[in-house]
């Protein structure tokens, strides 16, 4: 459900400029494409429960976590939970793809019944001040093979604009550096919106969001390895323990920081959306004076450069 509060900031953001102009668009949108993806999100996360044994909360991490309960232990309920999520984990797949061939038609709908607003959708990593504050495709295994050519884009989306799918991080050094390097850039963006050029400042927004995505991604799958790797290792000091189960403390540490880590990135990107959205509205001159609008964006600006820094203080140089 975290995905859902960092699309319902955005969309109710989006919804200021979008609703006014085209309102059966906007109608659309909410009615049919979020709470498709919504409904998905919160099936994912229910899968994502058989994988993880439940965490304990300690009472020095900065955001509520779930409380966790140990494993029973027994090899054949570990193998009966396996292919429980296995066969969830299908269905999960099949309920994305339903949504994915669903959602594209119907943006592509939304775009040409809205003749007058051409760019009301865009691919992240197009970076063009028409894509500044507009609906970006949010694109993940699902989404990719329907968008990853031009040719597979125009079937599905002949409206959006096609470019290049953004390059993942080779490994998890690589994630954290780029990482790193993002939030020089959004201060670089804070500077740009204290001088004036929000336009400017969009386009640098433009580039960070993808980039910052794509390496969240990478690094959440290494914590989900490192988890993997050292639960398979207890599991072998174990078989000269008469099969009973001792929990591993770097596992569950690393358990721990991974669910930290992917709260506060969703936490990121939905403030982040919510400043490209803010951009476009001030460049619009939606947001009334100027001096207003760049005092909104920056207050949601800091909100983020918060949220970026403490995924920061999150990740390990290395697992």
């Amino acid at each position: 459900m975290l995905l859902s509060r960092s699309l319902n900031r955005v969309a109710s953001s989006l919804c200021k400029t979008r609703c006014r102009l085209v309102p059966t668009v906007g109608l659309l949108i909410f009615l049919v494409a979020i709470p498709s993806i919504t409904t998905a999100c919160f099936v994912d996360s229910r899968v994502r429960e058989h994988f993880y044994y439940r965490r304990a909360q300690p009472s020095s991490l900065k955001h509520p976590t779930r409380h966790f309960a140990l494993g029973s232990g027994s090899r054949e309920s570990d193998r009966i939970t396996v292919y429980e999520s296995d066969r969830e984990n299908t269905r999960v797949i099949n309920r994305r793809k339903f949504v994915v061939r669903s959602s594209l038609p119907i943006l592509s709908l939304i775009l040409s019944m809205n003749p007058n607003y051409t760019h009301a959708a865009c691919l992240p990593g197009d970076i063009r001040s028409e894509c500044i504050g507009v609906y970006k495709m949010p694109l993940d295994d699902a989404v990719l093979p329907y968008v990853d050519t031009p040719e597979r884009l125009r079937k599905f989306a002949p409206d959006l604009n096609w470019v290049p799918p953004i390059e993942y991080p080779p490994n998890f050094s690589a994630a954290v550096t780029q990482i790193h390097q993002q939030r020089s850039k959004l201060d670089l963006v804070r500077d740009l919106i204290l001088k004036g050029d929000l336009n400017q400042g969009g386009l640098v927004l433009l580039d960070v969001v993808p980039n910052v995505s794509a390496a969240g991604k990478v690094i959440l799958k290494g914590f989900g390895d490192a988890v993997n790797k050292e639960r398979n290792l207890q599991m072998k000091r174990n078989k000269g323990n008469d099969g009973a189960f001792i929990n591993s403390e770097k596992a569950t540490t690393l358990d721990m920081r991974a669910y930290r880590f992917e709260y506060s990135m969703n936490e990121l990107l939905g403030y982040l959306g919510e400043v490209d959205v803010l951009i476009g509205q001030g460049l619009r001159g939606e947001l009334g004076a100027f001096a207003p609008a760049q005092i909104q964006i920056l207050s949601s600006l800091d909100e983020a450069q918060s949220e970026f820094d403490e995924i920061i203080r999150i990740i390990p140089d290395k697992i």
